[in-house]
């Protein structure tokens, strides 16, 4: 794209940072990020009546109650529907699952793909393997006591799981 094209979309929706923007509900809703948070839920969803949401009468106060139906539908077709959901934390073992479930669709996929995570290490007393499900993009915890005030990065995460909440309810009932 241009950047005349660039400037146009930053002179129409403003030009902050996901975070800047999911704490400003004007920003949100301009730029319809709980619908951009939302793809995932609504591709799994499908055609039919309850995934149709309107997205510009969506906001903070009644999100949860406008995509109970697309949740609910996402979760049922991912159950009935869905063959398999696998995470990108742990890529190497959806690799193995969908080889296995799958093998004429997997039978070219490189063998180093269907090796376990280079992090994966065998426990000594078990013999068991151990995974490290960590990512760049893990959600940040508050370990703290109740009264301690969240930090900048907490608060972010907070918001990002409000506006985002349809595909990260989607994806905790997957994992």
């Amino acid at each position: 794209r241009t950047e005349e094209h660039r400037s146009e979309i930053v002179a129409h929706l403003g030009n902050k940072t996901f975070s800047d923007c999911a704490a400003d509900p004007d920003c949100t809703n301009t730029n319809q990020l709980r619908r951009q948070c939302s793809l995932q839920t609504m591709y799994i969803c499908g055609a039919h009546e309850d995934c149709l949401v309107h997205w510009h009468l969506v906001d903070e106060s009644n999100h949860v109650e406008k995509t109970a139906k697309l949740i609910s539908r996402a979760k049922q077709n991912l159950e009935s529907e869905i063959l398999f959901a696998g995470i990108v934390e742990d890529m190497d073992t959806s690799n193995q699952v969908l080889s296995k479930l799958l093998p004429t669709y997997f039978e070219d996929l490189p063998a180093e793909s269907l090796q376990l995570d280079r992090e994966t290490k065998s426990s000594p007393s078990s013999g068991s393997f151990e995974r490290n499900f960590k990512s760049s993009g893990s959600a940040a915890v508050n370990v703290a006591p109740k009264y301690a005030k969240p930090t900048a990065e907490e608060r972010e995460m907070i918001n990002a799981r409000k506006i985002c909440y349809t595909d990260f309810e989607l994806y905790n009932f997957a994992n």
